[in-house]
Formats: C-alpha cells, structure tokens, sequence
C-alpha cells in the first residue's frame, strides 16, 4: 500500500505549510499553505539545513542558505496554494521547506524532512530502453520490442537523429499496444506519459490520440483504467527530436484489482491528410509507479 504522508509543520504558528513528506524527480507536487495573513505575499524557501537563516522582510527564516521556489499572494482566507515540478536531477538527499511571509506579519512555517527519490518505472518503460525511446538504428514493423499493431499497421523508426513508434502509412490511423509483464497492484498511483509528433519536416500537421492505461486478460481482452484523448498540432519533426504535444493518464487503483498484467495502448484516430505533417507517433513512453 502506497500513501502519500504529509510533512507536518514543525512550529506552532497558526500559519501551515504542507506537501508530500517523499517527492519524485520530475513530478509536480502541490504545496499548500494555510493561515496565512490574508492578501499577504508568502515565499518558499528550500534548504537542506536547519539554522539563522536570511530575512524577508519583517520575518526571518529558520533554514541557511535557501533556494527560493516561488512566491506567491494569500487569498482572502489566508490560503495559498503553489504547483513545483522536482527537478529531473535533483540529487537524492532531503531537504526542508519553508513557508516565510514578506510583506505582513511574521509568521512562517516549515516542513520536516522532506526526501526526494527516484521515480520507480515498470517494464523497461523509462524513457532510456528500445522500448520505451525507439532508439534502434534502424526501421522495423511490429511486432518488436514487446508492441503490436491492433489496426492500421505501424513501425520503430529511427534512421536519423531520435527514434519513434509510428503508423505503416503516412496518415493512415493505427492502433498499438504494449503488454508489460507487471500485474496491476491495489492501492497504487500509476502515471502513463508519451511524448508526440510529426516525423515529417512537412508543416500545418493536425492528428488526433487516445492513449490508454489498463489491464490484458490472459486469453486476450483489454480493460481501460484510465484514458487521455486530444489533438496535436506540428510544431518540427519529431526525426529531429521536435515534441509537438505530451499526454499523460494516472491512474489510482482501490482494493480491488484483477490481477491482470498492465497494457499501454496507443491509437492515431485521425489526421489533417495529404499536404500536411506525416507519420505522427509517439516516443518516451514511460509508465511508474508513485509513492
């Protein structure tokens, strides 16, 4: 069972600061600050030593030599909230926020130690191996690297500078899936992230997706968990690593789960046509689990 713990303030001010006690490089996290002043401006201060530390104003902090992750204005009520995406390389070590209001007041508030891990990724879905990045040297039809064309037809393709998983024809839809051999878990928190684009160097391309987390029974049948739908606009050639748009499906499980091994699938469910951007697909499939 996984549980996202709070980090509790570590002083009795009336003012709170709370986030996740575990963070993971590369997610976003939400911070949330409650009792402040209202209307007062609150900074966010990281540092991964307790002590004197500088002022802001009327208030001073109690963390040395902190980063300042952002700032932002209390409502009406004192309450502030604030997105932070953890760094991709932030070492592993821990650290302490801390919540300073600068403009009012003196009040602040500061976390407990707050650890920062790795991100946890499942069946070589990580962004670095064959298949989850493509980078093969070489162009090959599916089935490969554990994906298999459900409709249409399509391909690894990498004869240039960044690999892909695209369609067999330049706009013909297709659909895709990969089978991981990790069974779903009860009580988990999964995120399912591709990057998208346009192999071509043609532009004025427009494709729509649906990306999709979910389970394959033994015997064949695919239940969805979750599932993300949009469209993607040509912003370069993905040949020359050019991400035109990302999609992202978390999924939480309860107690009750099948058992069944994870399944990604992928589908191009339409495109602009001839004279514009061809061969979308996607690349830096990754799916983790989170804490």
């Amino acid at each position: 069972m996984i549980i996202l713990a709070l980090a509790t303030a570590a002083n009795a001010a009336p003012m709170n600061l709370q986030m996740p006690a575990t963070v993971v490089r590369g997610e976003t996290v939400t911070l949330t600050v409650e009792g402040a002043d209202p209307g007062a401006t609150v900074r966010i201060l990281a540092s991964t030593t307790l002590g004197s530390g500088p002022c802001f104003g009327p208030t001073c902090a109690d963390v040395v030599s902190p980063l300042i992750i952002d700032n932002a204005g209390a409502d009406g009520s004192g309450n502030v909230s604030y997105l932070v995406t953890v760094p991709g390389g932030a070492p592993q070590v821990g650290f302490f926020l801390q919540a300073v209001q600068t403009d009012a007041g003196t009040q602040k508030s500061r976390t407990g130690m707050v650890a920062v891990v790795p991100p946890t990724y499942l069946a070589g879905l990580n962004a670095m191996d064959t298949q989850s990045g493509f980078e093969i040297g070489v162009e090959t039809p599916l089935p490969t690297m554990g994906w298999t064309a459900l409709s249409g037809g399509a391909r690894a393709f990498d004869l240039d500078q960044n690999g892909a998983l695209i369609g067999e024809t330049a706009y013909g839809n297709y659909e895709v899936e990969y089978i991981t051999g990790d069974a779903v878990q009860p009580w988990t928190s999964y995120t399912l992230h591709v990057d998208m684009g346009f192999m071509a160097g043609i532009p004025n391309g427009v494709a729509d997706y649906r990306l999709e987390l979910g389970t394959s029974a033994v015997g064949g049948g695919f239940t969805s968990l979750g599932s993300a739908v949009g469209s993607v606009n040509y912003a370069g050639s993905l040949n020359f690593n050019a991400v035109s748009g990302t999609a992202q499906v978390e999924v939480v499980t309860g107690a009750v789960v099948s058992g069944d091994p994870l399944a990604v699938r992928f589908a191009q469910t339409r495109s602009a046509g001839p004279g514009t951007s061809d061969f979308f697909g996607v690349d830096n499939v990754t799916l983790r689990i989170n804490p």
